[in-house]
């Protein structure tokens, strides 16, 4: 059943994007939020690695919900949610239920947004440390990325770049807001993380 809380139920997130209840180290999900979703995994209870692409249509949450908004942290800690939060909502494209699916393409959407010229100029001149840390992060994005590099390099910094080394889907919880309604919080890990 739904849990309750003083908010009323408490939404119950697909079993593909709760941290490992088991083995907090070892995320359910394998997805480097670099990637498109299609390229992401799910490990079994008997260790094996498969595929979740056949999940994607699975609803997000039960109850089943038509909005969900997604908060994010940047290794940038002026630009903690910077940009707003990662908003899913099918209701605005005529109803239904945001999916398991939904929720990974909002993310890898969401950060494979290039950075405009004055948030780089901005992020390079007052947080040389960290613009630093994006270039390093954007050099290696080019490298390990399924294209042509110079191609991936030529299309410029995204977003997924302010995340630094945390680019690992480590999972997704749950916060209620004051007015009663609720947001997803997504963790994320350095790669060196995973078991």
């Amino acid at each position: 059943g739904l849990r309750l809380s003083p908010w009323g139920p408490l939404p119950m997130l697909c079993p593909y994007l709760i941290p490992n209840p088991g083995n907090g180290i070892l995320p359910w999900l394998k997805w480097d939020v670099r990637f498109p979703p299609a390229l992401a995994q799910r490990v079994t209870a008997r260790r094996t690695v498969v595929s979740v692409a056949n999940r994607f249509p699975e609803p997000a949450t039960h109850p089943p919900v038509p909005c969900v908004h997604i908060a994010y942290n940047l290794s940038v800690l002026g630009m903690l949610n910077g940009w707003g939060a990662i908003i899913v909502n099918k209701a605005r494209s005529g109803g239904g239920t945001v999916t398991f699916g939904d929720i990974l393409e909002a993310i890898y959407d969401f950060f494979q947004t290039p950075l405009t010229q004055a948030e780089a100029r901005e992020l390079e001149t007052q947080f040389p440390a960290i613009w630093r840390q994006m270039c390093r992060a954007f050099r290696k994005r080019c490298e390990v990325f399924p294209a042509i590099p110079e191609v991936t390099w030529s299309q410029g910094m995204r977003r997924v770049d302010c995340l630094g080394d945390r680019h690992v889907f480590w999972g997704m919880w749950v916060t209620h807001n004051a007015d009663r309604t609720f947001y997803l919080n997504l963790g994320l890990i350095p790669p060196s993380q995973r078991a």
